[in-house]
């Protein structure tokens, strides 16, 4: 039995596991130890699969494996095209030795090439606080949305650039601000329904979180600090939840 697995859940279990790194680096390397001699579930994919609750006694075959996508079919998942894009390429920059930042970046670069099916706009509360996390390391944790007003949503984009950090979320997630046009001022997840996305109710709960959390001028490192220890007692859970 197959379980498709789309391209922003993929997406959030990476940043799930480089976050992880940056934020346990004593533990966690942010790269695969000796990546060349590994065919199992070590390196940025099999923190993936640890996510998804895998263990190598439970992925039979998984250490004559020869790459990552190899495994998750092993695992019981059918990768989307882009999905499957995004495994391919950081798998080969992972087994080549570069940092996960660097895997996913190439990942990012070739994924929204490919065809996009309905389970790509998948989108679970991990991918959310995933990415969360990962912006505001990535821009700075004191960083704030500017232009706010209290009890509105921030504006995503100005002049198709992103100034808040929803805005950089949607293009990290591979949304065109063009698509969004004049949806722009809506509550996320409302732009996200419109474009055709599925949030889950989790989602939904964590995305009004963040947006609350913007508008109230909070930087964004607390604010992803507020998502990742939010209760999201909303049930039940899909599988692109955590």
């Amino acid at each position: 039995m197959f379980r498709k697995l789309g391209y922003a859940e993929l997406l959030g279990r990476l940043l799930a596991g480089i976050n992880d790194a940056n934020d346990n680096p004593g533990d966690q390397p942010n790269r695969t130890p000796d990546p060349a001699s590994r065919n199992d579930l070590h390196g940025l994919h099999g923190h993936v699969l640890a996510g998804l609750g895998h263990t190598e006694a439970d992925v039979a075959g998984a250490r004559r494996a020869d790459s990552a996508e190899r495994i998750y079919a092993l695992a019981g998942y059918d990768l989307t095209p882009r999905a499957r894009t995004l495994v391919q390429v950081s798998d080969e920059y992972d087994r080549n030795g570069q940092d996960w930042v660097a895997c996913l970046d190439a990942g990012l670069a070739f994924a929204p090439m490919r065809r996009e099916e309905p389970e790509d706009r998948h989108l679970g509360d991990l991918t959310v606080v995933a990415t969360v996390g990962y912006l505001a390391r990535l821009h700075g944790p004191d960083t704030r949305t500017a232009s706010v007003y209290l009890g509105d949503p921030p504006r995503l984009y100005d002049e198709d650039t992103p100034v808040s950090l929803l805005g950089f979320a949607f293009d990290l997630w591979g949304i065109n601000p063009a698509d969004v046009g004049d949806f722009d001022g809506l509550w996320a997840t409302e732009i996200l329904r419109r474009l055709g996305w599925k949030p889950s109710a989790r989602a939904v709960s964590v995305l009004i979180s963040v947006q609350a959390c913007e508008a109230s001028g909070h930087p964004w490192g607390v604010t992803a600090r507020i998502v990742a220890t939010l209760n999201v007692s909303t049930d039940p859970a899909t599988g692109a939840d955590r």
